[in-house]
């Protein structure tokens, strides 16, 4: 999966491109139809990070979450925690559970 992360007001490291290339890399696990993610994170003030998780998926439109938080890393487990529970209740909506 290819995962784009733009830096606002906030220079990304190779640490936080990492963490976040890891977060999006387990998005395929809930829905194999994830193509790619657009992840931007903005530092707001002194000590507010603002992460947004735009996710395209085959056939569908696109997911979004974001989250606003005082640690970075933090928000973007908190995204990527929103995201995945979206795919995976968007997965359990498609699959017929009736036999």
């Amino acid at each position: 999966m290819k995962a784009t992360i733009t830096g606002r007001n906030l220079e990304i490291t190779d640490a936080i491109r990492g963490h976040v290339s890891r977060r999006c890399d387990k998005l395929t696990h809930f829905w194999d139809r994830v193509r790619d993610a657009d992840v931007i994170a903005e530092k707001r003030g002194t000590h507010t990070f603002f992460v947004e998780f735009v996710v395209h998926a085959d056939g569908h439109d696109p997911f979004v979450a974001s989250v606003k938080h005082e640690d970075l890393y933090a928000a973007v487990d908190e995204a990527a925690a929103k995201l995945e529970r979206q795919l995976r209740n968007h997965h359990a909506r498609l699959v017929d559970h009736k036999h």
